[in-house]
Formats: C-alpha cells, sequence, structure tokens
C-alpha cells in the first residue's frame, strides 16, 4: 500500500505531501519570525555591546550611557531577523533547507534587514531628520549584518541533525 491511494475519484495524501505542495501554514510563517527575530536580537545586542564596549574603553565613556543603543541593536536585530525570515517564506517557502545556497540566504538576509530598516526609518518619520543619505547607509549597514546573520543562522541550522524521534519534555 503506497503513500497515495486512489479511491474513486478521492486521491488520499500522506500529510506531508500535502505540506510540501502547499507551503507552510501562516501560523508557521510568523512563528518562524519571531524565533529568527528573537535570536538575531540576541545576537546583534552581543554585537552592539562588543563595539560598545570598545569605544567606552578608548573613549572611557561609562558603559550605562550606551544601553539605550544596545536596546536599540537589539531592536534592529529582531526586525532583521523578521525581515529574513518574511522574505525567505516569501521567495523560498517550496525550498528545503539542504537545498538553500548560501549566497541566496545572504541575498535574502541582506534585503530582509535593509527593507526592514528602512520602512522603519520612514515609519518613524526618521528619514527627513537624518537625509536620505544616512538611511541609506543605516540600511546597508543593516543589510551587512543581516547577510551575515543569515548565512550564519543557515550554516547552524545545516549543521544541527534532523532528529525528530528526541522525546518530548
Amino acid at each position: 500500500m503506497s503513500d497515495t491511494e486512489n479511491h474513486g475519484d478521492i486521491v488520499r495524501r500522506d500529510p506531508g505531501e500535502i505540506q510540501d505542495l502547499v507551503g507552510p501554514s501562516p501560523l508557521r510563517i510568523i512563528r518562524g519570525m519571531a524565533g529568527t527575530g528573537v535570536v538575531w536580537a540576541g545576537l546583534w545586542a552581543v554585537g552592539g555591546l562588543a563595539f560598545r564596549l570598545g569605544v567606552s574603553f578608548v573613549a572611557g565613556i561609562p558603559l550605562i550611557a550606551f544601553l539605550p543603543a544596545v536596546i536599540g541593536w537589539a531592536f534592529s536585530g529582531f526586525l532583521a531577523g523578521a525581515g529574513f525570515a518574511a522574505v525567505l517564506a516569501t521567495m523560498e517557502r517550496k525550498t528545503v533547507l539542504e537545498d538553500l545556497s548560501l549566497i541566496r540566504v545572504g541575498a535574502w538576509g541582506a534585503t530582509g534587514a535593509f527593507l526592514a530598516s528602512f520602512l522603519v526609518m520612514i515609519m518613524m518619520g526618521i528619514i527627513g531628520f537624518i537625509g536620505i543619505e544616512w538611511a541609506l547607509f543605516q540600511g546597508a549597514v543593516a543589510g551587512f549584518l543581516g547577510a551575515a546573520s543569515a548565512v550564519g543562522t543557515t550554516k547552524l541550522a545545516k549543521a544541527v541533525p534532523d532528529d525528530r524521534s528526541l522525546p518530548a519534555p
């Protein structure tokens, strides 16, 4: 008996095969966006803190003065991670992890992070205040960090064994 059976006009399919045909559900996409955003928020906050530690050490500025900037890095990381996950889910919805090239993933990471950064600056009205050149520079920095984060996240995900037989907690 195969996983596809013909019963008159009705073709019964394995649920996994149906999932492959239609792609992930909207709830799964939102959960992926939130999860990726949280991971990237933590990574970007640690990176921002390390950068600010260096600046604090060299310039002699108290580290507490940089706390708002580190929170900003975490917020930016969350938005960039969610943006990456949204772009990836839209553009690669029928592609399995093993088939994703790191170049494409990096491009989607840069695109998602740039778009998220730029959209936030537009919504907050910052572009009129800082100028389009600075906004593009900030978007490019977010894009570079997004590409690096996307490649790192994907390499990590590919390194984890796909063993779904682990016991539930």
